[in-house]
């Protein structure tokens, strides 16, 4: 299911109650869609958390019936049996995901306080110190690393503090490339009923469809085209199930004069067809909720 470059695992000299403490710390890739690691199935993991990282490739998290792109650079903090949430391998990967993560132990509501008010999702320089710090434990390390406790819970504090700065920096200032794509989704949500492509996002937006498909690959791991398509087939997908049953009819409210063509779309991103849907009673449970807009 996943392929581990490296693993360390934490041994804790006179662990102390109440702190932090680390369990194993790994970078590891995966191109299959049997990764999935969905909370409600990890109910015996208690106090677990997971703080994971991309470096390559993207993966996917899901969490209130929104589900993100995690593209390179972005990483997702999360209770591992909170069951709220998913974490996945889409199954639109082009690449390897590739990615490094620090699991841990916090009984003491640091990390719950965190997710609370920054959300889950963050953007990190791939050298920033905490980062570097982690990356270098994987260098000529035993297998298992023998730290104090303090140091131990220190190594974790750090990381959250990184993130609990790094979230409120990203909430009080919207870089250029988040607002260029949240007006990017205003245009396409008014114009899902009609056809409209990368191109004409591109023009309305006044900048060059190149910028545009950077913007978009930097922030969501995916291009406007592929996004324009998730976000037409998502409202499909809601009005078949509110009682749309007719093809032709979902097709033409979606932008796509062919039925052909709209079904063959259809199931690239849902996984199945609109009848399949329909026999079904719901939407696939990576597409629930699918949004592939930023929330920096």
């Amino acid at each position: 299911m996943e392929n581990v470059h490296w693993m360390r695992r934490f041994v804790i000299m006179r662990p102390m109650p109440g702190l932090i403490r680390p369990l194993n710390l790994a970078v590891a890739e995966t191109r299959t869609t049997r990764y999935c690691w969905p909370g409600r199935r990890r109910a015996t993991e208690g106090a677990a958390w997971v703080f994971q990282y991309t470096l390559a490739g993207a993966g996917a998290f899901q969490a209130e019936n929104q589900t993100w792109t995690v593209p390179a650079g972005t990483g997702f903090l999360t209770g591992v049996a909170d069951p709220r949430i998913c974490y996945f391998y889409p199954a639109e990967g082009r690449e390897p995901w590739k990615y490094i993560y620090l699991a841990y132990q916090d009984a003491t509501g640091l990390s719950q306080c965190l997710t609370r008010e920054c959300g889950w999702l963050y953007s990190l320089e791939r050298r920033s110190g905490i980062l570097n710090k982690l990356m270098a434990l994987g260098a000529g390390a035993p297998a298992h690393l023998k730290l104090p406790a303090g140091q131990a819970a220190l190594m974790v504090s750090g990381l959250l503090a990184t993130l609990a700065e790094q979230g409120s920096a990203s909430r009080a200032r919207p870089t250029a490339r988040v607002r260029l794509v949240r007006a990017a989704f205003e245009l396409i949500e008014q114009s899902v009923a009609v056809p409209f492509n990368a191109g004409m996002l591109a023009e309305r937006l006044g900048v060059t469809p190149e910028h545009l498909s950077r913007t978009f690959r930097a922030e969501l791991g995916r291009g406007p085209a592929e996004c324009i398509r998730t976000w037409k087939m998502q409202r499909a997908g809601e009005q078949l199930l509110a009682g749309q049953t007719r093809i032709s009819d979902l097709a033409r409210g979606v932008g796509y004069d062919s039925p052909a063509h709209f079904t063959r779309a259809f199931r690239r991103v849902m996984g199945m067809t609109p009848s399949q849907v329909r026999a079904q009673g719901r939407l696939p449970l990576l597409a629930q909720g699918l949004d592939p807009a930023p929330r920096t």
